[in-house]
């Protein structure tokens, strides 16, 4: 017996002596789909308040409307199925991932009889091996980081093998409201959907370190005791309990900081939260943040660029008007028309011919990039191409704002006090005004699809009253 270790699978090969029974060869095929009972973002959690949605500018996501109670029901896609056959003790291992319906076909070869045990469990993988040996996308897991990282199995079932095709009956993963296995999916259809806007951005799931891009083989720890919702390094998201169910967008909001940490070439994230979320009057000490109050520039540039990353899981770029993430940002300013937001509702446009579409003008005379959701309306003016978008940019998308972050230098002599513009400014130093518009507006400067003059004339529009952002 000869044993090979894989990512998440030991592979036992059973090299069988003369005279055994012949193997027999078959097909198990199997349908699954996932019962989606993520709250609607654009509906809100707390009073069922539908928010205002343009005609067609939403991504094409499906979530429960919580007035309905009913979640959708959907295919559950490129999801890892393994299949365990059992004879005499002995062990061989079959995999596969399901397609864009949710459908799968294992084949397999052993003597018979045998059982089987086929195994759901949402880990994403864009391609699978006979062997087995596959590179996730992603996994989602409950337990403690490196220590203790334990598997989630959706759906697991057993079975007599039989020789040809056989049909097992469909099941739904995750098809009770408040269980571990239903925010596994919720975590899993979210960042499936995030990892898809990357390819049509322009980012598709690629391994080469110098083109990345999007980002692969991350983690996603679930049901935090502690309440923590973070992407504390590269490969590392953690979030609270039923989060991702109840509030889908933080899933694409914290897929969106491995975006930075990953192309700054960073193995843990920029922000230290026990110094880059004490300014401007913020208690001491302290670990959150608000997207309306005044923030060190760092925390407010990172923060606004996980947003607009978010915005982009949520709408297309020629969303008109371009809302805010509707319910899911609570505690806006109620500025406009745009919808309820439990709190007031926002408008990324800034420079649109809708009225109030400014909504950075709340801040009146105050400093307004060091306000996150300024710095959102300001990246989106970027990214977005809606009709009646004034900002001149047309062309860019996410893969832009990536390539921005690609480009910062990372020389031998970007070491503090001389990283000014690298990629490393205020990583692993007390400089929480490092990394910052500024330095994100020096490089994204040089893209084919942006010009200075326009980044100045968002920068005028979103940023610049009352003050410039500090180096």
């Amino acid at each position: 017996m000869k044993t090979l270790t894989f990512p998440y699978l030991v592979v036992a090969l059973c090299l069988c002596a003369a005279g055994e029974a012949k193997a027999a060869t078959g097909t198990v095929n199997l349908n699954v789909t996932a019962a989606d009972f993520r709250i609607n973002p654009y509906v809100s959690a707390l009073d069922n308040t539908a928010s205002v949605s343009p005609p067609g500018a939403r991504q094409p996501n499906r979530f429960r409307n919580p007035t309905s109670g009913a979640p959708s029901v959907i295919p559950f896609r490129r999801a890892w199925v393994s299949m365990t056959v059992t004879r005499n003790g002995t062990s061989s291992f079959f995999c596969q991932r399901t397609n864009d319906l949710g459908q799968v076909s294992i084949p397999w070869s052993s003597a018979l009889p045998a059982t089987a045990t086929i195994t759901v469990r949402p880990i994403a993988v864009k391609n699978v091996a006979s062997s087995c040996e596959a590179s996730p996308d992603f996994a989602i897991l409950t337990g403690t980081p490196v220590a203790n990282e334990i598997s989630i199995s959706l759906h697991q079932t057993s079975f007599a093998l039989a020789s040809g095709t056989q049909t097992l009956s469909s099941t739904v993963v995750g098809p009770t409201l408040g269980s571990l296995f239903q925010e596994a999916v919720s975590a899993y259809l979210t960042s499936l959907e995030t990892l898809e806007m990357h390819d049509a951005h322009g980012m598709p799931f690629v391994g080469s370190e110098s083109t990345r891009g999007s980002v692969k083989g991350f983690k996603v720890f679930i049901n935090d005791p502690n309440g923590l919702n973070v992407a504390p390094t590269f490969d590392r998201i953690i979030t609270s309990t039923n989060r991702t169910t109840l509030r889908p967008v933080t899933m694409a909001h914290e897929i969106g900081h491995l975006v930075a940490w990953n192309n700054l070439d960073l193995p843990t994230a920029i922000i230290n939260p026990a110094i880059d979320y004490q300014c401007h009057g913020n208690p001491i000490p302290t670990n959150t943040w608000s997207r309306t109050s005044q923030e060190c520039t760092k925390v407010a540039f990172h923060e606004g660029f996980a947003d607009v990353h978010a915005g982009l899981w949520m709408w297309f770029r020629n969303a008109d008007p371009s809302p805010l993430l509707a319910t899911s940002f609570p505690g806006l300013p109620p500025n406009n028309h745009r919808g309820d937001i439990s709190g007031g509702d926002m408008a990324l446009e800034t420079n649109g011919a809708m009225p109030n579409d400014d909504s950075c003008g709340n801040f009146g005379s105050t400093v307004r990039y060091r306000h996150t959701v300024c710095v959102t309306a300001a990246l989106w003016d970027v990214v977005d191409n809606s009709p009646n978008d004034a900002d001149g940019v047309t062309a860019a998308d996410l893969s832009d704002l990536v390539g921005a972050f690609r480009s910062y230098p990372d020389d031998w002599w970007c070491v503090w006090p001389n990283d000014n513009r690298c990629k490393n400014e205020g990583f692993g130093t007390i400089d929480p005004d490092g990394n910052n518009w500024k330095d994100f507006a020096s490089a994204a400067a040089a893209s084919p699809n942006i010009t200075a003059a326009q980044l100045t004339a968002i920068q005028n529009s979103s940023l610049s009253l009352g003050g410039t952002p500090n180096d």
